[in-house]
């Protein structure tokens, strides 16, 4: 079939890609801690995250942020109960996620240094992306996605992530400890009975608790 001809044989973003990018952002300070993962020291504690994913013809890029010490916290909570965290250091998780389309909304500037994404075209290609995708999607990081690191760098952003549905899929496992971080250590059972109610299985619902047990047993409270 002549679809098929013309249907990239990669199924992922192309290397030449992602090394460009690569090439960019560790000029500011972003090293690849994994496979299209961006991470950047902010100050002591503070990380900005940057992963793009996709396919040959479009990127699929989002941005966050972490605190180290909340995430070091989390992963030697994780240990403790038997579920030591795999992924290298420096890789998250984000406490904050969100795609940066979302982000860019509807600035126009952006919007002309938008090759990598399929938004605003009329027809999306299959053709496959070149350097100039990483270019474009550095031009909008530095725009929109860099501000964004720097107005976020405090618990507050973090609390305000859980009501904004900008919070990341870890965001459950972390938040007791941004609770305490912020000085509301009494708040921390009513968060965990509410979480758990959304937990449909007992034997979920036990790891959790002894999860959050250990949370609090790490950081002495």
């Amino acid at each position: 079939m002549e679809f098929e001809r013309d249907v990239p044989a990669e199924r992922d973003v192309p290397d030449a890609v992602l090394d460009r990018l690569d090439n960019l952002l560790s000029a500011d300070g972003f090293r690849q801690t994994l496979r299209g993962v961006y991470v950047r020291n902010l100050d002591k504690d503070w990380r900005a995250w940057i992963a793009v994913s996709g396919l040959p013809n479009l990127l699929l890029p989002n941005i966050g942020i972490y605190n180290e010490d909340v995430a070091t916290i989390g992963r030697t909570a994780f240990a403790k109960v038997g579920r030591p965290n795999g992924n290298p250091p420096d890789t998250g998780p984000p406490l904050i996620m969100v795609g940066l389309e979302r982000v860019i909304g509807d600035d126009a500037d952006c919007a002309q240094h938008m090759s990598w994404s399929h938004q605003n075209k009329k027809n999306a290609t299959l053709e496959q992306l070149g350097t100039d995708a990483a270019d474009d999607l550095y031009y909008c990081l530095k725009k929109k996605g860099y501000p964004f690191f720097a107005d976020r760098m405090t618990f507050e952003s973090i609390l305000a992530a859980g009501h904004n549905a900008t919070a990341s899929p870890a965001f459950p496992h972390y938040f007791p400890v941004v609770l305490v971080k912020l000085g509301r250590r009494d708040d921390v059972p009513r968060y965990v009975q509410d979480y758990l109610r959304r937990i449909p299985y007992p034997e979920l619902q036990q790891n959790y608790k002894g999860y959050v047990d250990a949370l609090m047993e790490v950081m002495g409270t």
